[in-house]
């Protein structure tokens, strides 16, 4: 997406967000008001327990693997779900049975028999990521926020209706187990109607390692605060009782409550970091403005939370609860510290970096350990209340740490110094009030907080103006001011945007009409842009085409890599598939005169067919290891190239000669000298004789992943990870030209008017005027050639 679309985007799902958070914020805070009164400090806190053993289960299978299918770009996205989703069924069934170990475990050591059966129930909720969040997961990469709130909100609801009447109806701690179980499977049988794709069960060795290096740290870190929380749970039941592990998890839910804004723009900035996580400048305005806005909120729940602890405690849970006021207001101190530089997990995670959240996980144990027990042994519930201020400043030192190591010079406190000091100030204002002005019934305290509340948001407005002018400006589709008069030329390329987000956009061929045809990886289509009328046309199709290979004819051809097959679209968009033997990998796809060519990574061979007779195998003799690419060349014959073998294969009739290359090989362009061979996994363009003999290298500033012919003597370059094209010509000369920050271009073809290139992480096709490519461009300087002596 462009930084306009992608800051639309960005701001209505926040308000999105915000809208349905409000909504099942605010009945899980009724039902955090009203069941706790209703069944005491003693059945929370058994409650609290028994999700404490359900926790023991939820770290053991932590591998943040929903972040992971929302973060991955290399591999397609039916793939990465299907191999998320198993991973998450074994994960979950192994440590269910874990779960089942521990629930007997702590019904005796506690002397609860009723935890036993408690805890067994509700290590149900184990299997939430894979039947719930998952698919969620799908309209998320897309920014769909209004489908995925849909389906998540059905959940909390239904937990909502189920515990609050059967707390009423005097069931007890049973009601809350009732309540979530009733949400659990509520919101998995509709999120799994509703999905657009159906999981299966597909392990593939490459993505699992990819997976479990993403998640180990969160994994590790996940059980080291598990540790620790159990040794704080043990401590604080030993010393104070269950009721006090009550008060502690009524002050944790409150903070929890407090930073929801944070999580929410957290949670909405995640799919629109990872399409502009190659752009630090792009990254780092977006931390501080996000943090800025959230701290509206923040710092009002915070100090609100310090500021009337007393009050909201005694008038609404009732005397029994009152020892946990200090703890709230040590919650609230928390929150407002806390918030500053809350999300900054999500800006790392879309990095693909997840070790710093070990660090922290590491850092919050030694607390627990060093400052929490200590201090809970010595002081009870007042040292607890320090030690949770502490926890606060420590995270805040180390995330800065962190942060900095990825955008630069950014000041946490000088970012939001002015919302702290607005709405500290208020803060001020209102404890004097009270003190002035006892408050000792509802309405006095409705009436404080009202004020309390509308002089924050007026702090809390005039101290963020700029960053709500930028979301105002976002949402309304302008500019905050004025554009100043630019002598600046427009962008030399017209922006086509596909109908999804997120849909990456993968190859694009020329057809001898002049239509243009892409393939969509993640949304499974082909699409095809007619010349006459200027319109695209898109056809829907099972995962996924990989490469168009146009007809001439008005259709085109395509090899649908994970479903075994291939796959014609005419003219009038009628479909023809032609199925052939499971494959995990069927790649590109050549036609020389009526002959339709395929290649298979799997079984190292081509599937060869005319006229849509039944495809015949070809096998590539053993230097093949994974073939990739197969193109035509104008003399008939076929040259298919290797990505992890340096060879190349010229396939004559029923013959097949190997030739040695010098790299193995992403993309190999034929012409009547020689051809020009793209690296596989090297910033390097090589040009090479008919006999496979180097005639020139070029280095490029990336890994080239498509190459098109100018003329005879030159070729354009999509270079995806420096977001350029390179020109290059046969003297091994090489000029850059940029494309859209952060879009990733990878496919390109050039006829005698346009050049088209896909941008896959903006999801666009780019339409370039072609003169722009043959005039003279300024030399990169990332870009340098040299000249190597033909052997």
């Amino acid at each position: 997406m462009s930084a306009g679309t992608l800051s639309r985007a960005t701001g209505r799902g926040a308000l999105v967000n915000l809208g349905f958070a409000v909504v099942v914020q605010g009945l899980a805070l009724v039902q955090g008001i009203l069941v706790p009164r209703l069944l005491g400090p003693s059945a929370i806190g058994l409650f609290a327990l028994a999700m404490g053993g359900v926790a023991v289960g939820r770290a053991l299978k932590e591998f943040g693997i929903p972040k992971k299918l929302v973060q991955e770009r290399d591999v397609d996205l039916h793939t990465s779900y299907n191999v998320a989703f198993t991973l998450e069924v074994l994960l979950a069934s192994a440590f269910f049975v874990v779960v089942l170990a521990v629930a007997p475990l702590l019904a005796w050591i506690y002397d609860r028999p009723e935890l036993w059966v408690l805890t067994s129930l509700l290590g149900l909720q184990l299997f939430t990521t894979a039947f719930l969040e998952l698919p969620a997961a799908l309209p998320y990469r897309e920014m769909r926020f209004v489908r995925r709130n849909v389906l998540q909100a059905i959940g909390p609801i239904t937990t909502f209706a189920v515990t609050v009447p059967l707390a009423l109806a005097g069931i007890g701690i049973w009601s809350l187990a009732a309540g979530a179980l009733a949400g659990f499977v509520a919101a998995c049988a509709t999120m799994l109607l509703a999905s657009p794709q159906r999981p299966r069960l597909t392990w593939d060795r490459a993505l699992v390692r990819s997976y479990l290096r993403f998640g180990w740290p969160l994994w590790v870190g996940m059980l080291v605060t598990t540790a620790a929380g159990w040794g704080a749970v043990f401590v604080v039941s030993g010393t104070i009782g269950v009721v006090g592990l009550g008060f502690f998890q009524l002050a944790h839910g409150w903070g929890h409550r407090a930073l929801v804004v944070h999580v929410l723009l957290a949670d909405t900035l995640f799919p629109a970091l990872v399409s502009i996580r190659s752009s630090v400048d792009r990254l780092r305005r977006a931390f501080v403005v996000s943090n800025q806005l959230a701290m509206l909120f923040s710092a009002t729940a915070g100090f609100g939370m310090v500021v009337f602890a007393h009050p909201v405690v005694e008038l609404l849970l009732g005397p029994s609860w009152s020892p946990a006021v200090v703890l709230v207001q040590a919650q609230g101190v928390a929150v407002v510290v806390g918030s500053i530089g809350f999300n900054w997990d999500s800006f790392l995670l879309a990095a693909g970096r997840t070790r710093p959240q070990l660090v922290v996980s590491v850092v919050g144990s030694l607390w627990v350990v060093v400052v929490a027990l200590p201090l809970l042994a010595w002081f009870g519930i007042d040292g607890g209340a320090v030690a949770i201020v502490i926890a606060a400043l420590l995270s805040n030192v180390v995330r800065q740490h962190y942060i900095r190591s990825l955008l630069g010079d950014v000041s946490f406190v000088g970012m939001v110094w002015r919302q702290l000091a607005g709405i500290g100030a208020v803060a001020g204002v209102a404890a004097t009030a009270q003190q002035r002005w006892p408050v000792d019934e509802l309405p006095e305290l409705a009436a404080h907080a009202a004020g309390f509340l509308a002089l924050a948001t007026i702090a809390g407005v005039l101290t963020t103006w700029g960053p709500i002018g930028e979301l105002r400006a976002a949402l309304a589709r302008k500019a905050t001011a004025p554009a100043a008069p630019s002598t600046a030329p427009p962008p030399p390329w017209r922006l086509h945007e596909l109908p999804r987000a997120q849909a990456f956009p993968l190859g694009v061929r020329i057809d001898a009409r002049g239509d243009v045809w892409v393939t969509a990886r993640d949304w499974p289509a082909l699409g095809r842009y007619a010349r006459a009328d200027g319109e695209w046309r898109w056809t829907e199709l099972p995962p996924y085409p990989h490469l168009p290979t146009p007809d001439g004819s008005g259709g085109c051809h395509s090899a649908l890599t994970r479903a075994s097959g291939l796959v014609h679209v005419d003219a009038d968009g009628a479909v023809r598939t032609t199925s052939l033997p499971r494959t995990r990998e069927l790649l590109a796809t050549a036609l020389v005169g009526e002959d339709l060519w395929a290649v298979d990574a799997e079984h190292r061979c081509l599937w060869h067919t005319v006229d849509g007779r039944p495809p015949e195998q070809v096998p590539l003799p053993e230097p093949f290891r994974r073939p990739d690419i197969v193109v035509g060349r104008d003399d008939g014959a076929i040259l298919v190239a290797d990505t992890s073998a340096a060879v190349l294969g010229v396939v004559v009739g029923t013959d097949i000669e190997v030739i040695e290359l010098p790299h193995p090989t992403r993309w190999v362009r034929p012409d009547p000298a020689g051809m020009w061979l793209g690296a596989s996994g090297r910033p390097l363009l090589t040009r090479c004789d008919l006999t496979g003999a180097v005639v020139a290298q070029v280095e490029l500033p990336g890994a080239p992943f498509d190459v098109a012919g100018l003329d005879e003597r030159r070729v354009v370059v999509a270079v995806k990870d420096a977001d350029m094209l390179a020109v290059v010509d046969v003297e091994g000369r090489c000029n850059g030209f940029p494309m859209p920050p952060a879009s990733a271009p990878m496919g390109i073809d050039v006829d005698e008017h346009h050049a088209w290139v896909t941008l896959a992480m903006a999801s666009k096709v780019a339409q370039i005027d072609r003169s722009v490519l043959d005039a003279t461009l300024p030399a990169t300087p990332a870009a340098r050639a040299s000249s190597v002596e033909t052997t």
